[in-house]
């Protein structure tokens, strides 16, 4: 189905997502930096604005780069040898037919059976900022996680149906309770180097994510962590509260040699499939292989990972071969690239990725659950699928950020389908009536699917006589609207989209803790959200999940619109690659097939 044009300009020169204008970037050019994390340093705030794979700022994932210190823009060349002091739940998403058949999945599902060809190098590039610092310590957002589990290994790992498995740790156990578990580790683990990795170091990595002061992507998944310890090839980690889920929590604290930290950018040290060769931060990066790599070795050579400076030059560079992979397509860029004969569209496996509009819960009109179950009345998802995310996608009807296809799942949910009678009753018993005014908050320039989605929900709310302006901000003006947390918005909608990994615990902390931008907080959700963490049994964790789900649903602290997954452009020649149900690429299998 062809996309509607995203802006008049684009439309009055012809231009469809559909044919995809790709020599007019007027058309294609998006700024489509999903799931990235806003920090605001000097605030009380920094330290909470961790990223669980949701977040605009609170562990949420955020549509926006932080800031970056600027560094000179000069090639590192890094040595690798050195010393150290011490030691499924399947939810593919529908993808639009053209007149080529979208060859989606996971793992490159592309061209078929060819063989791997030894050797070589892929090049990989997104839309978004590059890379702008190595220390997985710091990771605050997905296109660093791209790259991390190339250079840094974890005790687990998640397969791409998110089930752990073993990595650096071959075995693992915990106490009754799940307030202690122990890790047992590999006896072959090596860095670039050639030196062993040893249990302190791991001891060391774990101490540094969990301590206050620490923002990373890390910290936020091992809250309720106290500490951890070693013991010859073990390492104990000690909970303040149970977590019966912690091997999958600690799969996103990434080991890195204890004296590098300092001149990790320019001296880096782990024990990953892959080394860095070179790095100019926020510019590119060149890895190369570990042919020493204690686990399943890699086929390529090396992999390179290039800036570009938006979406429309990310696909002309992938059209004439110049790149390999571009990663984080926008939907409608991935329309126009579906019918080329020589390129494909991967989907996850699993997606938790979803797209959502949230409100200021505590001042008027939307500190009233039934103005905000009005919007979710107004909003025509289907129309939003088809025409802002151009087919790709389904329509969340109701408001759970557990996926539909999760055994979690509740389906006894209210699903939203678009009702203006039923959204004009709501909005009138909430005070809102004919003549009033509400803001929709997005950003100039970015997510172009958000631009056509304000569109649509305003054609629908002038139906029932209600005006919605729409304002398309910087992303530091968006972004100042609503964080720190805490600040009033009034009456104003607001777009954001995220995922995480696929298990209920995680999907759910976007909502618990105080953590959520739109200043709603409930403490019946964060004891429910705890048992979950504490309980082992499926059935018994889905009961108190599907409780959960019912208490989000009553209260509607955001409104779905549509279940959608980060896309990726690939070259037919390229295999091996998936993407996670979180959205990050993973490359360390990625191989060439002969032409």
């Amino acid at each position: 189905m062809a996309a509607k044009p995203p802006s008049d300009e684009c439309a009055d020169d012809g231009c469809t997502a559909a044919l995809g204008r790709l020599d007019d970037p007027k058309c294609l050019t998006s700024c489509h930096t999903e799931c990235l994390e806003y920090q605001l340093p000097n605030t009380p705030f920094a330290h909470t604005a961790q990223f669980s794979g949701w977040s605009v700022g609170s562990r949420l994932s955020s549509v926006f780069a932080p800031p970056v210190t600027e560094e000179p823009a000069m090639t590192t060349t890094i040595p690798v040898s050195r010393r150290r002091p011490f030691r499924r739940v399947a939810a593919k998403l529908a993808a639009v037919t053209l007149a080529a058949a979208v060859v989606a999945g996971c793992g490159g599902g592309g061209g078929g059976s060819d063989e791997p060809v030894e050797g070589g190098t892929i090049t990989v590039a997104t839309g978004q900022d590059a890379i702008p610092q190595l220390d997985p310590g710091l990771a605050t957002f997905h296109w660093e996680w791209v790259l991390y589990p190339l250079l840094w290994d974890g005790l687990t790992a998640l397969d791409e149906e998110s089930e752990v498995r073993p990595a650096i740790a071959e075995s693992w156990e915990s106490n009754d309770d799940f307030t202690e578990w122990t890790f047992h580790l590999r006896d072959d683990v090596t860095y670039w180097d050639g030196s062993p990795l040893e249990a302190d170091d791991i001891v060391w990595n774990i101490e540094r994510i969990i301590a206050d002061d620490n923002a990373s992507i890390g910290h936020s998944y091992l809250e309720g962590t106290s500490g951890a310890s070693s013991d010859g090839d073990t390492v104990v980690v000690t909970l303040d509260r149970a977590n019966a889920t912690l091997p999958l929590a600690i799969s996103h604290v990434r080991i890195i040699a204890p004296d590098s930290v300092d001149r990790i950018n320019e001296e880096p040290m782990g024990t990953g499939p892959f080394m860095v060769d070179s790095f100019v931060p926020s510019d590119s990066l060149k890895l190369v292989r570990n042919d020493d790599y204690w686990g399943e070795a890699p086929t390529l050579d090396g992999i390179d990972f290039e800036a570009v400076n938006d979406t429309a030059a990310g696909v002309t560079a992938l059209r004439s071969g110049d790149i390999d992979v571009l990663w984080n397509v926008p939907a409608r860029d991935a329309q126009a690239l579906e019918g080329a004969a020589d390129i494909r569209i991967d989907e996850p496996e699993i997606s938790t990725t979803n797209h959502y509009l949230f409100f200021d819960t505590q001042t008027p009109p939307f500190d009233d659950p039934r103005a905000r179950q009005a919007v979710a009345y107004a909003l025509d998802r289907e129309s939003v699928r088809d025409t802002a995310f151009s087919g790709f996608g389904e329509p969340s009807l109701r408001n759970t950020l557990i996926p539909p296809d999760s055994w979690a799942h509740d389906d006894s949910l209210t699903e939203y389908e678009p009702d203006l009678d039923r959204a004009k009753e709501l909005f009138e018993e909430a005070g809102v009536t004919e003549g009033d005014t509400l803001t929709w908050w997005g950003i100039a320039g970015a997510y172009p699917e958000w631009q056509t989605e304000a569109q649509l929900l305003q054609e629908s709310l002038e139906e029932i006589g209600i005006t919605l302006k729409i304002e398309n901000n910087e992303i530091g003006t968006w972004v100042d609207a609503f964080l720190p947390l805490g600040k009033e918005f009034p009456g104003y909608i607001v777009p954001n989209q995220g995922g995480d990994v696929n298990d209920p615990n995680y999907l759910l902390d976007r909502l618990t803790g105080g953590t959520y931008e739109g200043n709603w907080r409930s403490d019946e959700l964060d004891s429910l959200a705890a048992q979950g963490t504490a309980t082992e049994d499926e059935s018994e964790r889905a009961a108190i999940y599907a409780e959960a789900q019912q208490l989000i649903d009553a209260e509607a602290p955001l409104v779905n619109s549509v279940h959608t997954a980060m896309l990726t452009a690939v070259r037919q020649e390229v295999e091996g690659l998936w993407t996670s149900s979180a959205g990050n690429l993973q490359l360390a299998h990625a191989y060439r097939t002969a032409p």
